[in-house]
């Protein structure tokens, strides 16, 4: 898509650029994923890595071009028959992890496990991020969309060595609970997973990246207003889904203990995670003008994967199954355009539907909305 001249965006957008409610930058709102407890966001007279600084927020709404965190989704086991011990990393720094270690001391018995655990068969899970600090490594990818292959190699083993870092300091450093730290020894890495690189996953979870700016771009209204579409290809119901996007410091008035009685706040500055969000929708049709670039730029391209939508359409757009959907449609319509010796834009979408249906695509749905808005 880029090589070809086509235009497209990367980050989040402001409410205001196509009246969308949940986008831009979010407010610091309490939730599962945000800081429980004060954790100071200073080493001496430096942040922490990767914290941005108050004075470089972005205004709530606004767009600054940021995006969701990625991460390293780690296939792991308690079975014992079954599971590889996490070695020390070469070259680990147990200071990478001062803002867990921080949190961890300062929630005491209150402390959470930071991997999101899901049981599946067999004794295995596949973890992703759960809590303001976890395998998620927020403003490390930003530069990943533009970069050049070598800077892209860089962040994707950053990302690879947080993850092994992140497992060695859970079941290795004092500053863990016991709990926990007895609870995630429990867990390792499979021996009967990703055999070739000794248990550890071959893709870095790229949530988000270049999003086309096509024929159509699909926005919040296009999932909550106008589900409806006359050119569907498929169906997406998932939530609009942003996983934590930065860490932040921010200037706060806490009423210490023994000064409550004379009401004397104290400023202090603390870390906040910022960018999370999570919002139901009915399921949704994708317009297959979503798949295209503009006849103007390029004829002869079909783009299922960055498709053209904005950064909350594409949050609900981004699981596998609508890639699957998305990438079923657009070969079944490049074949079609070969056929019928045109550009894929000239494509008729109800022929493209009649074969789709024949090929059990699911377009519209009969069930009614479920969704309270």
């Amino acid at each position: 898509m880029a090589a070809a001249g086509v235009t497209y965006v990367v980050g989040r957008e402001s409410r205001e650029k196509y009246g969308e409610s949940l986008a831009g930058r979010t407010e610091l709102l309490d939730g599962h994923h945000q800081f429980k407890v004060a954790v100071s966001p200073w080493r001496g007279n430096e942040l922490l890595p990767l914290i941005t600084p108050q004075a470089e927020l972005a205004p709530t709404g606004a767009g600054d071009g940021k995006f969701q965190a990625y991460c390293f989704r780690l296939c792991l086991t308690n079975r014992p028959d079954n599971r590889l011990t996490i070695s020390k990393p070469e070259g680990y720094d147990p200071d990478a992890y001062e803002l867990l270690r921080r949190y961890l001391i300062a929630s005491g018995e209150n402390a959470a496990m930071p991997l999101g655990i899901s049981r599946l068969p067999n004794g295995k899970t596949d973890v992703n991020s759960q809590g303001p600090v976890s395998t998620n490594v927020l403003g490390a990818a930003w530069e990943y969309p533009e970069a050049s292959p070598d800077r892209r190699a860089e962040i994707w083993e950053a990302h690879r060595h947080w993850a092994h870092g992140l497992m060695w300091f859970l079941q290795n450093d004092p500053a863990v609970p016991a709990k926990l730290q007895a609870q995630a020894r429990t867990w390792g890495l499979c021996r009967d997973e990703f055999t070739d690189t000794d248990g550890w996953p071959h893709q870095l979870y790229i949530r988000e990246g270049r999003r086309m700016l096509g024929a159509t771009v699909v926005t919040q209204r296009d999932l909550m207003e106008h589900r409806t579409k006359a050119d569907s290809i498929g169906m997406c119901g998932y939530n609009i889904d942003i996983r934590e996007v930065q860490w932040v410091s921010i200037r706060t008035f806490d009423f210490d203990q023994q000064e409550r009685y004379r009401q004397s706040p104290q400023a202090a500055d603390r870390v906040f995670m910022e960018g999370y969000l999570t919002h139901p929708v009915d399921p949704w049709q994708i317009p297959y003008r979503a798949l295209t670039p503009s006849s103007a730029e390029c004829e002869n391209l079909l783009v299922p994967t960055c498709a053209s939508m904005s950064t909350i359409a594409y949050a609900s757009f981004r699981m596998e199954p609508g890639y699957m959907i998305a990438g079923h449609a657009a070969g079944t319509a490049a074949a079609l355009a070969v056929q019928a010796n045109q550009s894929v834009q000239s494509v008729d979408a109800k022929h493209l539907q009649r074969v789709l249906r024949e090929q059990k695509q699911i377009i519209e749905s009969t069930q009614k909305p479920a969704m309270t808005r």
